[in-house]
């Protein structure tokens, strides 16, 4: 199961996607969390998996790029993801027929 944790804004000293390079200052970026504006993932893999996945593990990436990846990786179905917001879990479906997304 992928695995998406929102970066911490006390964990870089700055925060820049990895695909679009969309990047904040840490202090920016938690005003723009906090208000549901924009959050940074970590995107893992739970599982050991045999098949390498595109753009899997990943250090950063904001959550349009993450929905973007998830989608791909979904390959036209629904996909299971854990998610991951400081100390609390959560599970999630990415439905590539759903336009509203998952936020």
């Amino acid at each position: 199961m992928l695995v998406a944790t929102v970066i911490s804004p006390a964990d870089e000293e700055v925060f820049a996607c990895d695909v679009c390079e969309l990047s904040y200052p840490p202090e920016d970026y938690l005003i723009l969390l906090e208000n549901k504006k924009l959050a940074y993932f970590r995107l893992d893999d739970e599982a050991l998996s045999q098949e390498p996945k595109e753009g899997v593990p990943a250090k950063c990436l904001c959550h349009e790029c993450l929905y973007n990846t998830l989608l791909r990786e979904g390959k036209g179905e629904q996909l299971k993801v854990k998610f991951i917001y400081f100390d609390q879990e959560n599970y999630g479906i990415v439905d590539p027929h759903d336009e509203s997304g998952f936020f």
